[in-house]
């Protein structure tokens, strides 16, 4: 056995866990192992199920593995940022939809809908503020 599968045995080994009546053993591809973000990604589905799994929520828990699967599976990190791009693009549509709007709530006078308008304005520049935080720290290991 390689230095290499020796790893991988143990990086197994050591995130499995306890599923109600079945043993859920985590298992990093070595493909995967270039895709930090992927396995970043990964790291976070497996939180999330050890939080569903102190809520005894099964349905979550399910899909949570069927997540954490397909994550194992079919991730890149190419796909990853290549996504978190068209995300970005979309939400920045959607902000420049929303700057039109106000626009022409102002012309119309409708003021209170402008305030309404700009709550969901500056909640979807946060929006896109955090995809592009999240497209940074993707180059990061």
């Amino acid at each position: 056995m390689s230095a290499l599968d020796s790893l991988f045995m143990w990086l197994s080994l050591i995130s499995c866990a306890a599923v109600g009546d079945h043993a859920w053993v985590s298992r990093i591809r070595p493909a995967q192992a270039a895709d930090p973000a992927c396995d970043r990604k990964a790291a976070e589905i497996e939180r999330q199920i050890g939080y569903a799994q102190g809520a005894g929520n099964r349905a979550r828990l399910d899909g949570l593995r069927k997540a954490l699967a397909a994550n194992r599976e079919n991730c890149t990190d190419s796909r990853l940022i290549e996504g978190l791009k068209q995300d970005i693009a979309e939400q920045q549509e959607e902000i420049d939809a929303l700057r039109a709007e106000v626009r022409e709530k102002e012309s119309e006078g409708r003021y209170d809908k402008v305030k309404k308008l700009e709550r969901k304005l500056a909640d979807a520049q946060q929006d896109l503020k955090d995809l592009q935080q999240s497209l940074a720290e993707m180059g990061k290991p």
